[in-house]
């Protein structure tokens, strides 16, 4: 908290003006259309060729497909880390 206030008061004791960012960063536009939920039920636990542990846990992950690179650009819920999921064809 005190740490807080002192970036506060830094920033005020330098500068009467407001400070304005400004973000020039590509973004990608998103509707719902493409909203995918998608639960990973994992029932083995594969930690090497030797160890392979039973019992799973379930995954949660949210994002968006994104058209133009042809993937999915998700967030796992419970680890809250960010991957993107590239769709190919099935293979027999």
């Amino acid at each position: 908290m005190v740490l807080l206030l002192f970036v506060f008061w830094s920033i005020g004791r330098h500068s009467s003006d407001p400070v304005e960012l400004e973000d020039h960063r590509e973004r990608y536009s998103v509707c719902l259309d493409t909203f995918y939920a998608v639960i990973l039920d994992n029932q083995r636990l594969v930690v090497s060729p030797e160890e392979v542990r039973e019992g799973g846990n379930r995954t949660l992950y949210i994002g968006f497909y994104l058209p133009e690179p042809g993937m999915a650009d998700l967030t796992n819920c419970n680890a809250g880390s960010n991957t993107q999921w590239i769709f190919q064809e099935k293979t027999a």
